[in-house]
């Protein structure tokens, strides 16, 4: 009776440790990216915005000039870590597919500082946490 109470006893500490090392993972919360944000620089009167989802993929909205006019695109994007720095794949919602780009990021604190690629590689990407 004494070893069954043992054995059981151990089964139940193995559980239980097994248990608790998958919950310590998932208690480490979202990742830090994960938020608002809003374009550091005004562009068109304007500030663009983004929101970024616990599962890494959002939607934002940027202002841009083109040709001496104002415009605005929304975009819906998917984030995939390279390392320690994010990388965007930006898809212009609507019939605007040549705007699609993507974007490299590096987060620092409550900064996220972006490159873009092709026709947006030199857009002031500074992003603040909202």
């Amino acid at each position: 009776m004494k070893v069954k109470i043992i054995l059981m006893a151990a089964v139940f500490g193995l559980c239980y440790a097994l248990v608790g090392a998958g919950c310590s993972e998932e208690d480490d919360g979202p990742d830090p990216i994960v938020g608002d944000w809003k374009l550091a620089e005004e562009v068109c009167g304007e500030y663009g915005e983004m929101e970024i989802e616990e599962d890494l993929e959002g939607e934002a909205t940027i202002y841009f000039v083109y040709l001496g006019d104002c415009w605005y695109a929304d975009f819906d994007f998917e984030i995939e870590k390279d390392g320690g720095d994010y990388v965007f794949d930006m898809e212009c919602d609507g019939d605007c597919s040549d705007l699609d780009f993507e974007m490299e990021c590096e987060l620092d604190g409550d900064e996220l500082e972006c490159d873009g690629d092709e026709m947006w590689s030199d857009f002031p990407f500074d992003w603040e946490l909202d």
